[in-house]
């Protein structure tokens, strides 16, 4: 298993560079971490039907 890839800090100068791909679930369901420090991380996920169960629920 290979580590993930480091994204360039040139979008985010002074902080440690996020992850390019955080592989595993948080890759399969879409999930992109938008910003990252100590008390927070703030995420986005797309909500198609392919994230839907059976019943709709989310």
């Amino acid at each position: 298993m290979t580590p993930p890839s480091s994204s360039s800090s040139e979008s985010n100068p002074g902080k440690p560079p996020l992850p390019d791909n955080l592989g595993g679930v948080a890759e399969l369901l879409g999930i992109e971490i938008e910003a990252a420090t100590p008390e927070r991380v703030t995420a986005t996920m797309p909500v198609t039907p392919d994230h839907h169960q059976p019943f709709g629920v989310l």
